[in-house]
């Protein structure tokens, strides 16, 4: 489980780590403005960091538990104790499907 997780972060975080390493070699060496060479137009910076920035890290954040249902049989348990839990309280008007 470890060793996944630690696959699932660095999948995600691969392309944010890259669009850090590319803004400081430029803003570093000095000759280049950022974002140019690697995005030519405003659109594409502005697109490439709301991704990169937002959308990777929240999908990380949405697969960690995920990862957990799928791997740890007491947390897949205790999901569906509560599942069954809150079926109880529900009223006829909308049913939860449970296991």
């Amino acid at each position: 489980t470890i060793i996944l997780m630690t696959a699932v972060y660095i999948l995600f975080n691969i392309p944010l780590f890259v669009n850090y390493l590319l803004w400081t070699i430029s803003v570093n060496t000095g000759n280049v403005t950022y974002p140019v060479p690697y995005w030519n137009t405003t659109f594409t910076y502005w697109f490439v960091w709301n991704f990169t920035d937002c959308l990777f890290i929240n999908l990380n954040s949405l697969f960690n538990p995920l990862v957990y249902f799928m791997r740890i049989k007491t947390f897949k348990e205790w999901v569906y104790e509560r599942c069954r839990a809150v079926k109880g309280k529900i009223s006829s008007t909308f049913v939860l499907k449970c296991r």
